[in-house]
């Protein structure tokens, strides 16, 4: 499941408020299923990346993910970076949102991300040009 972090409450500064609010939704999913915490690089700065993806670890999340992708400001490898430095080598990374092309998911990679989201066709026609 996924689930986007309250970035109102990232941006205006209340991150206890925000760790609580992922908490409610881990603790209601009590481990039934996976879950995703969507931090929305898009619309944060450094700063606030920083400090939302600790929000989310401090509520116990072990698996953070780049964006929806529909902010329309593509995951850079920065982005993943510090949400890394933050997180530690545990949590999973999910670099979503504007990946196109086989060297940027070798950056991502590079960077920390474990997972990629990555629409359909261009899955497709990276397949293709990687010759698996």
């Amino acid at each position: 499941m996924d689930v986007v972090m309250n970035i109102g409450l990232v941006r205006s500064g209340e991150l206890a408020a925000a760790s609580r609010d992922v908490g409610a939704v881990l603790a209601a999913v009590g481990g039934a299923v996976p879950v995703k915490v969507i931090l929305e690089v898009g619309l944060l700065d450094e700063d606030q990346l920083r400090s939302a993806a600790q929000a989310a670890i401090d509520a116990g999340a072990t698996s953070l993910k780049t964006g929806t992708g529909w902010q329309g400001v593509p995951t850079t490898p920065r982005h993943v970076e510090l949400i890394r430095a933050v997180a530690g080598p545990g949590p999973e990374i999910k670099a979503s949102g504007g990946v196109r092309s086989l060297e940027q998911i070798r950056a991502l990679l590079a960077a920390g991300a474990t997972r990629f989201g990555i629409n359909t066709a261009v899955a497709v026609r990276l397949v293709a040009e990687a010759g698996a």
